[in-house]
């Protein structure tokens, strides 16, 4: 299936008039469910996993991009396979059926309209936020969203580290949410997640290396201060155990 003349105009303007909501956390602290509440809503385009480690394939892809950009997007489909629904049910086994619609993804749509992107930019304009931006924005359009309501791209970066890689090209109108939660139930949730996966993949020698615990309290306490170097963005702290209040969410819509 090719693009219609009509897809290619609404994928760039969509694109073009977007802002970005950028995500961020200290560790356990909600931004899987923070995304989750705004996924489904027409006028967000989201992904279904995040977005940590796509810059280590932009940066390793780079110089494909000036022999075929239709290469590029082909070698993305990999990097999103958390969002196509047989891989999902096969890793978290949620059951989905021939008969859900569920992330029904098209790779060939999605192949074709991220093409159609990446094309209509000159090589100096392909930065990394805009490829991140029009991924994401072809990964809707690939499930049939309904592409000319959407107005915001979630970019769920979860890592802090990440921030460097993009915010050069961060706008004012971006908006860059931290989430965190009680540093006492945050270190808690750390030790007790590690305790878990160490014991139940036998790393015995990890499951009593008291520095893997230690990382949890580290990356909470010096996270915060990377990002509010950077105070002409607008940064939003979010708390865990305030993002069950419908009202607290409408603060953050805001």
């Amino acid at each position: 299936m090719s693009l219609n003349n009509i897809d290619k105009k609404n994928l760039i303007r969509i694109l073009d008039n977007s802002n970005s909501f950028i995500i961020f956390t200290t560790g356990r602290a909600g931004t899987d469910f923070l995304q989750s509440c705004y996924e489904n809503h027409p006028q967000i385009a989201s992904t279904s996993e995040k977005c940590e480690k796509f810059f280590d394939f932009i940066n390793k892809n780079y110089s494909i991009l000036s022999n075929s950009k239709k290469l590029f997007a082909t070698l993305m489909v990999k990097e999103l396979l958390l969002s196509f629904a047989p891989y999902t049910n096969f890793i978290e086994d949620w059951q989905i059926n021939s008969t859900d619609k569920y992330k029904k993804a098209d790779c060939q749509i999605f192949v074709e309209a991220f093409s159609h992107l990446l094309e209509s930019k000159n090589p100096g304009e392909l930065n990394n936020l805009y490829i991140l931006k029009a991924c994401i924005l072809s990964f809707q359009f690939s499930i049939s969203k309904n592409i000319n309501e959407i107005k915001t791209i979630i970019i769920h970066l979860h890592n802090l580290n990440q921030l460097k890689h993009y915010i050069e090209y961060f706008n004012k109108e971006d908006l860059v949410i931290i989430c965190s939660r009680n540093i006492f139930d945050l270190v808690g949730s750390g030790v007790f997640h590690w305790h878990h996966y160490f014991k139940k993949n036998f790393e015995f020698d990890n499951l009593n290396n008291m520095k893997r615990y230690r990382e949890s309290y580290a990356r909470t306490a010096f996270d915060y201060k990377k990002v509010f170097n950077h105070k002409e963005y607008n940064i939003f702290i979010t708390m865990l155990e305030k993002l069950s209040e419908k009202d607290y969410l409408n603060k953050i819509n805001k």
